[in-house]
C-alpha cells in the first residue's frame, strides 16, 4: 500500500503541473503601457486648401438688411475679393456751371471767370470708392487753361489769356459700424487767380495779361457713405455730401483813367475814342452751402475686372450776395455816383454721372512692394438742371461819339453759357505699391467743344492713398 500511495502522489503532481502549464498558455500576456502618440503638425501643400474652421463666423448683415429686419443671405459676407479688385475712381473736374463777370455786357465785353464763382463744388466721385474705407490720402490736380480772362480784347492786345489751377487736396476717411459706413473730410488748397482782383488802365498803361496767382483755401467737403446692398461681388452704397463755403469772397476793383479809350462794337467795329474815368468796386460773397445726395455701385464679375460708378445731384441751399458800387467821371457836379447795388449769385443744380472700369493687367500680391498694375477708363458727365439766373447791375450810360446812342455800362454776374453739358474722359493707371498703398495717375480730356461745355484743355490727376 505505501508503494501504491507513492505512485498516486507522483501522478497527482504530474497532473497539477500539466494543468498549470495549460492555464499559463490560455491567459494572454499583460499589455505593455506605452505613452500616448502626439500627432505631428504638418504644413499643407502650397496649393492645398486650408481646413475650414470648427466654428463658422456669424453672417454679417449690410445696413439695408439691418434696417429691413435681418439678413436675407444664407452665406457669410465676403468683401475682400471686391475690395481688393477695385481701386478708387479718378473723377474729373472741380467745377461745373461756373459763373462769370462781364462788364459793358452785350456791347463791349470785358469779363473773366473766377474759380470761386460757383466753381468750388464737390464731385464726390473724385478719388472715391463705393466701399467705405479707413484711409488717408493726398490728391493733386492740374487744370490747364480752365479760367478765361477777356478784358476789352478789341482794345487791349494783351486782354485775353487763359489761367491754370493747381490744386492739392488732403483728406481722410474713417469707416465704422463694422465697415458698413464711413465719414470723409476733404481739405483742398489751390494756386489760382487771386480773390482780390484789380484791373486798371492809366492812359493806355494797364496790368494785362491778368495773371495774379495766389494760394488759397477752397471749400471744405464732407461725405457720409453707407452700404445699402452687399453681395460677394456686387455692392451698392449711398450717402450725402456737403460743400461748406470756406473759400474767400471775391473782391473786384476796376480803375480806368483814359482820355482816349478805344470803343469797338461787335458788328460795327471801331467807333471812336471816349474819355473814361471810372472807379468801380464789386464783391461776390462765397456763402452758398451745397448738399449732394448720391448713389454708387461696384461690380467685380471676375477677380481682375471691375466696374464702378457714382451718380449725384448737387443742390444749392442758399445764394451768395453780390454788391457793386463806385463812381464814373471826374469829381464834381457831373460825376455819376453808383450807390451800392445788391444782388445775389444763384447757383444751378447739377447732375453728375460718373462711370468707369478697369482691369488688373499685372498682379503679384505675394511681393512686399509693387504688387499690381491696373488700367482705368472713365467717363464723366455734368449737366445743369435749370437755366442760369443772371444777376445784372445797371451802372451808368456812357456817351459815345457821333450819332451813336449812349453805351449802357452794366455788370452781369452768372453763368453766361446758361445750360452746360460737359462730357470728359479719364484714362489712367493705378499702381498697387504695397498691400495698403496705391498710386494713381490719370489724364482727363473734354469730349465736347461747345461754349461752356469745354471746362479746360486737359487735366492731370494724381492720387496717393494709404489704407489704415
Amino acid at each position: 500500500m505505501p508503494r501504491r500511495r507513492r505512485i498516486l502522489s507522483a501522478f497527482s503532481i504530474v497532473l497539477g503541473l500539466a494543468s498549470v502549464h495549460t492555464v499559463a498558455q490560455e491567459v494572454p500576456p499583460a499589455p505593455s503601457i506605452q505613452p500616448p502618440a502626439v500627432p505631428l503638425f504638418v504644413l499643407p501643400a502650397e496649393d492645398s486648401a486650408l481646413p475650414a474652421p470648427l466654428v463658422q463666423p456669424p453672417p454679417r448683415m449690410s445696413l439695408a438688411d439691418r434696417l429691413f429686419g435681418g439678413s436675407r443671405r444664407t452665406t457669410p459676407r465676403v468683401l475682400a475679393p471686391v475690395a481688393l479688385s477695385a481701386p478708387n475712381m479718378f473723377g474729373d473736374m472741380k467745377s461745373g456751371a461756373c459763373g462769370e463777370a462781364a462788364f459793358l455786357a452785350g456791347t463791349v465785353t470785358a469779363g473773366f471767370e473766377h474759380p470761386t464763382f460757383n466753381c468750388n463744388r464737390a464731385n464726390l466721385a473724385e478719388n472715391n470708392s463705393p466701399l467705405p474705407r479707413s484711409r488717408v490720402y493726398a490728391r493733386y490736380n492740374h487744370f490747364h487753361n480752365i479760367n478765361k480772362v477777356a478784358i476789352f480784347p478789341d482794345s487791349f492786345p494783351d486782354g485775353v489769356n487763359q489761367l491754370h489751377i493747381d490744386r492739392v487736396t488732403f483728406g481722410g476717411e474713417i469707416a465704422f459700424l463694422d465697415e458698413r459706413m464711413s465719414f470723409e473730410a476733404r481739405i483742398p488748397i489751390a494756386r489760382q487767380l487771386t480773390s482780390d482782383v484789380v484791373l486798371y488802365d492809366y492812359q493806355g498803361n494797364y496790368n494785362l495779361p491778368l495773371d495774379d496767382y495766389r494760394t488759397e483755401l477752397l471749400n471744405l467737403q464732407f461725405i457720409l457713405k453707407g452700404i445699402l446692398v452687399e453681395r460677394e461681388t456686387f455692392v451698392v452704397s449711398g450717402g450725402l455730401g456737403v460743400n461748406v463755403p470756406t473759400s474767400q469772397d471775391v473782391h473786384l476793383q476796376i480803375r480806368v483813367d483814359d482820355d482816349e479809350f478805344e470803343v469797338e462794337i461787335p458788328g460795327l467795329g471801331y467807333v471812336g475814342d471816349i474819355d473814361v474815368k471810372a472807379d468801380i468796386f464789386g464783391r461776390v460773397q462765397n456763402s452758398t452751402v451745397n448738399v449732394s445726395p448720391f448713389l454708387a455701385s461696384l461690380w467685380t464679375p471676375m477677380p481682375r475686372l471691375f466696374t464702378q460708378g457714382f451718380i449725384q445731384i448737387d443742390v444749392p441751399l442758399n445764394t451768395s450776395k453780390t454788391v457793386v458800387s463806385g463812381t464814373i467821371g471826374d469829381p464834381g457836379p457831373g460825376q455819376i455816383i453808383i450807390p451800392p447795388d445788391r444782388g445775389a449769385l444763384h447757383q444751378q443744380p447739377l447732375l453728375r454721372m460718373n462711370a468707369g472700369g478697369g482691369y488688373w493687367v499685372w498682379q503679384r500680391p505675394e511681393r512686399n512692394f509693387f504688387q499690381g498694375v491696373a488700367g482705368i477708363l472713365e467717363f464723366h458727365y455734368t449737366t445743369a438742371l435749370n437755366d442760369a439766373d443772371m444777376n445784372p447791375f445797371s451802372v451808368a450810360a456812357l456817351p459815345l461819339p457821333g450819332p451813336l446812342p449812349d453805351l449802357e455800362a452794366d455788370v452781369v454776374v452768372g453763368n453766361l453759357a446758361n445750360r452746360i453739358d460737359v462730357l470728359n474722359m479719364t484714362a489712367g493707371t493705378h499702381f498697387q505699391l504695397t498691400r495698403d498703398t496705391t498710386l494713381g495717375v490719370g489724364f482727363v480730356v473734354p469730349l465736347r467743344q461747345a461754349a461752356g461745355d469745354k471746362p479746360f484743355d486737359f487735366e492731370l490727376n494724381v492720387l496717393l492713398n494709404h489704407t489704415l
